[in-house]
């Protein structure tokens, strides 16, 4: 099955709202998923199956697309040095719109 990129315009159309930051700074930031949806802040950002970078990877997003947050509680799993943090170890549950369930690097999320 094909996967589409999610855009702002359809999540606008299924009701989400467009929360933006108040200073570059905070765009910074790792995401805490008060709204339910995160942004991957880099390339080539890996979703494995579990928390562990030698899990079967499931997807892979770019900069700028939306994943769906399964919880906001960030859990502690194998560590890792990815988007300019090194042996980081925070893992955040989340889904692909469209794809598979699985985890990514809570330090490479931003809030959407």
């Amino acid at each position: 099955m094909k996967r589409s990129r999610v855009t702002w315009a359809a999540l606008a159309a299924l009701g989400a709202t467009l929360v933006t930051p108040a200073s570059p700074a905070l765009a910074a930031s790792y995401a805490t998923c008060r709204t339910g949806y995160a942004k991957s802040v880099a390339n080539n950002l890996p979703i494995f199956e579990r928390n562990s970078i030698t899990s079967r990877r499931v997807d892979t997003l770019q900069r700028g697309d939306i994943l769906g947050c399964r919880s906001t509680q960030v859990v502690l799993g194998d560590r890792y040095d990815a988007c300019g943090v090194t042996r980081a170890n925070g893992w955040l549950p989340v889904y692909v719109i469209n794809g598979p369930n699985g985890w990514t690097y809570w330090t490479c999320l931003a809030d959407f």
